[in-house]
């Protein structure tokens, strides 16, 4: 979280550790665990190990930045931190897992930025999405680094609002997404879930399911 990130950077700097040598890092991959119970599935929830290896890295409790867009578009339900302090944590199944978007990625390095830390380093390149799986174009995660470095805030493919608000009035209603056709935010009881749907079908609102593009003006 931001607190647990800030008390680690102000501790070091407080010894008279110089910024300048102080280095950030993010994480270019997800952490996950395998559930002991799939219907318990919120942040503390119980575990009996690491989750299943990732398709490509093979790894137990340990995905790729590219392979959890892939368990996105399988039908993971992702959960975002209304706030921003945190990044997002989703489940599919009884696989749990968490990691940094691209949103906060963002947040992270400009907070390094406003510290006057000496860069960034991330592990790593090949865990980026070289494929554009994540439909956000090539290399995603370093292109956010290097581009809000440069104080260009990253473009590197359509670019979502912020999910609506979630209250009381909207529970239960699904939010179509208007940058990506395949994805779509559902409001229960104050939280906003974000979903993907299966490769080949797009998010039809008038029917709050996914359906085939040539349904839906403007995805086919």
């Amino acid at each position: 979280t931001d607190v647990i990130i800030s008390e680690s950077v102000d501790y070091w700097l407080a010894q008279g550790f110089p910024p300048q040598k102080l280095v950030f890092g993010l994480p270019s991959y997800a952490r996950s665990w395998t559930l002991a119970d799939p219907n318990q599935h919120g942040l503390l929830a119980p575990a009996v190990g690491a989750g299943v290896a990732g398709q490509f890295t093979g790894l137990k409790g340990f995905y790729s930045f590219y392979e959890i867009c892939l368990f996105q578009q399988q039908g993971m339900t992702v959960v975002e931190d209304p706030t921003g302090k945190m990044g997002p944590y989703g489940y599919l199944g009884d696989i749990w897992a968490s990691w940094d978007s691209i949103d906060m990625v963002v947040a992270k390095v400009k907070y390094m930025m406003s510290k006057g830390l000496g860069g960034i380093q991330f592990w790593e390149l090949s865990l980026d999405d070289f494929n554009g799986h994540c439909n956000l174009g090539l290399r995603p995660f370093s292109k956010a680094i290097t581009e809000t470095l440069g104080g260009t805030f990253p473009t590197p493919g359509p670019t979502s609002p912020p999910p609506p608000s979630c209250s009381a009035s909207s529970q239960g209603q699904f939010y179509a997404d208007p940058a990506d056709c395949a994805k779509y935010y559902q409001c229960v009881n104050g939280i906003i879930y974000t979903f993907y749907c299966q490769t080949g079908l797009v998010f039809n609102s008038k029917i709050n399911q996914c359906d085939w593009p040539y349904n839906v003006p403007g995805c086919a």
